[in-house]
């Protein structure tokens, strides 16, 4: 029975650690997904080119 109660034990702390982790993961998530909007460009229409042609490189 005590070596059943120490690996209910182990495997809890497992459990709790792995749980910590994806909340953890899951803020970290959450914050990139905030970031990738806060500086997404920012749709525009069509972009007209000036000048007709790329300058000619030396």
């Amino acid at each position: 029975m005590a070596e059943i109660t120490r690996a209910h034990q182990a495997q809890s702390a497992e459990l709790q650690q792995a749980l910590q982790a994806v909340a953890q993961h899951k803020a970290e998530a959450g914050t990139l997904r905030e970031l990738v909007e806060q500086f997404r460009p920012t749709q525009k229409s069509s972009r007209k080119k000036r000048g007709g042609e790329a300058p000619e490189v030396k």
